[in-house]
């Protein structure tokens, strides 16, 4: 891509249902997709009532713009999110981003509710793997995550964007 071109997440609004998106899900876990998004259907992962320690995650790879190994091009990744504590037990819940594998932003701590909220990230041009997760420390119950608008551009004039979205591949 030249400077400037721009490469969307297969189904990054979660408009499609979870089509484009792995899931990775405890037992007893809900991980979907859910009307009333920002502003459409959004990717929903809700933990079960009661003891429901564990992570579950959307998982995506995706290619940003062509393999840069000198790290001199950008891949700016946006996406909108919300994490709501549906009970009043005490604990802690919290939304981590994940880029290969490396966390790369986990929501405020001590909050039990976080309305919908946009996160960009900056990682090298090239393919990687995005994880969206909820996750949950022992003795918590009810949280709920919510993400959408996941979007990637490729650019090698930081902070300068172009307007112009392409679609790319999915790897899955």
């Amino acid at each position: 891509f030249a400077a400037g071109a721009l490469a969307d997440l297969v189904n990054g609004d979660f408009e499609a249902g979870s089509t484009g998106w792995g899931m990775s899900n405890p037992p007893g876990w809900s991980v979907g997709v859910q009307a009333g998004g920002n502003p459409g259907d959004h990717g929903h992962i809700q933990s079960p009532w009661g003891d429901s320690a564990g992570e579950a995650c959307f998982v995506q790879d995706f290619q940003c713009g062509e393999d840069d190994p000198t790290g001199e091009t950008h891949c700016i990744i946006t996406l909108d999110y919300y994490l709501h504590i549906l009970d009043a037990s005490p604990g802690s819940g919290r939304v981590k981003v994940l880029i290969d594998g490396n966390v790369e932003y986990v929501s405020p701590s001590g909050l039990d509710w976080i309305d919908w909220s946009t996160i960009t990230l900056e990682v090298p041009c090239g393919f990687h793997v995005i994880a969206l997760c909820l996750e949950v420390d022992p003795q918590n119950n009810g949280w709920e995550a919510g993400f959408d608008n996941v979007r990637a551009e490729c650019d090698d004039s930081t902070p300068a964007h172009s307007s112009d979205w392409t679609t790319v591949k999915s790897l899955y």
